[in-house]
């Protein structure tokens, strides 16, 4: 599984996720490649999403010494490393490389044009995220505004092109999550293009909450079905 950190491209670190990353690989039974991609401010659009390029084509082509299988390699992500996954499915598949054959989308942002316009609940707006910091970590990123609808960083509005032959995903949820609409949307357009999707909403969640495996089980729980259903779709040993 190669794994993409959230933190809306200006926050975030391996240290951060790994917590994450080791209850995925744990739930998958699957090796997890972390990548670290630059961040904003100083690094702006497109510089994380061609760090995500550079690191699949890095992998694919070293799959000899890293001892991976190229049909058995998956995508993953929360929130900001969510797009980054997402991107990478659709990059791969315009340009005609091997894609992942699979693409693990945790309360993913896919659209940087604008948060829900809808009023914001205390639950949604007093977690991890807000109008104000959707704002910041647009503008850090984003220099352009004419950028924010380019279909790297905002995937949902891609082509229909760049959405049929998708490799299956599982898209997670949260129900206090400001991002939760434009992730079912996601998922919505993958289906309508016959991509093979399942969809998790953790109802009582808010944005970011597989961070906080620390005091939260069911945060810990919903990590481990997630890569159980990861670890599924790749073929990975059961365990014991």
């Amino acid at each position: 599984i190669v794994f993409f950190h959230g933190g809306g491209f200006v926050l975030g670190d391996l240290d951060s996720h790994d917590v994450v990353c080791r209850r995925l690989a744990d739930g998958a039974r699957c090796r997890v490649i972390s990548i670290a991609y630059r961040l904003a401010p100083e690094n702006t659009f497109p510089s994380a999403h061609d760090d995500a390029y550079a690191s699949w084509q890095w992998i694919t082509n070293h799959a000899d010494i890293l001892g991976f299988d190229t049909d058995r390699l998956a995508v993953a992500g929360d929130s900001a490393g969510g797009n980054l996954a997402a991107f990478l499915c659709q990059e791969t598949n315009r340009n005609g490389i091997a894609m992942p054959a699979f693409q693990l989308l945790c309360y993913p942002l896919v659209q940087f044009a604008d948060i829900e316009d809808s009023k914001l609940s205390f639950q949604e707006g007093g977690f991890f995220i807000s109008q104000n910091m959707f704002n910041y970590f647009r503008d850090a990123y984003i220099q352009k505004s004419d950028d924010r609808m380019d279909p790297r960083v905002s995937p949902l509005f891609a082509t229909s092109e760049s959405f049929h032959g998708l490799p299956p995903a599982h898209v997670i949820l949260c129900g206090w999550d400001p991002l939760r609409h434009e992730g079912q949307a996601y998922a919505d357009k993958l289906a309508a293009h016959g991509v093979p999707v399942t969809v998790k909403d953790h109802a009582g969640m808010v944005h970011g909450f597989m961070n906080l495996t620390g005091v939260s089980v069911p945060a810990r729980d919903a990590i481990q079905n997630a890569g159980k259903t990861v670890g599924l779709a790749l073929g990975a040993p059961v365990a014991n």
